[in-house]
């Protein structure tokens, strides 16, 4: 069945005897963002060639990667925005930088793909890139443009000139 994507690296997660599940877009060649219909289909996934995923909406608790064909699953149940625990924000950013070096690709998801998993990414790539915030969710905007708005996110997850560092600690 043929398949429009809006970008040239999303992955159509439809496949013989599948549901249709949403685009997951690849923010770069190890990370890639969904929601929580992309986590639904975990063998699926690793038929697709992810080896890792971490879910930050609780869906994938009691999980076991091995289960399902997959190297590792780590499951957070982040708060989105002012309401998140900064131990556990810092805890998500580690893992996604660990599950990103040893076992990519890896599928980052919350609920929508919008706000939680772009914030995590975003933390992981200012630190990794030396970027801005801004410049960081315009990066991950090129890829998945349906995240909120870069106003939204600073406002709601309160980004400032020590953001993420303050969530550290």
């Amino acid at each position: 069945q043929a398949f429009s994507c809006r970008h040239t690296r999303c992955w159509n997660l439809q496949g013989a005897g599948e549901t249709a599940l949403s685009a997951v877009d690849f923010i770069t060649e190890r990370i890639a963002i969904g929601d929580a219909l992309d986590a639904e289909d975990l063998p699926g996934l690793a038929r697709k060639g992810f080896r890792s995923v971490i879910s930050l909406n609780g869906q994938l608790e009691g999980v076991t990667a091995s289960q399902f064909g997959l190297a590792a699953v780590l499951t957070f149940t982040l708060g989105d925005g002012w309401l998140v625990d900064r131990v556990e924000f810092a805890q998500a950013v580690k893992a996604l930088e660990r599950f990103s070096m040893r076992y990519p690709p890896v599928l980052i998801h919350c609920s929508e793909g919008r706000s939680r998993s772009v914030m995590v990414v975003a933390a992981h790539l200012m630190k990794s890139r030396n970027l801005s915030f801004d410049d960081t969710v315009e990066l991950i905007r090129a890829e998945r443009p349906d995240i909120l708005a870069t106003a939204t996110l600073r406002a709601d997850w309160r980004v400032d000139d020590q953001w993420p560092v303050r969530l550290r600690n």
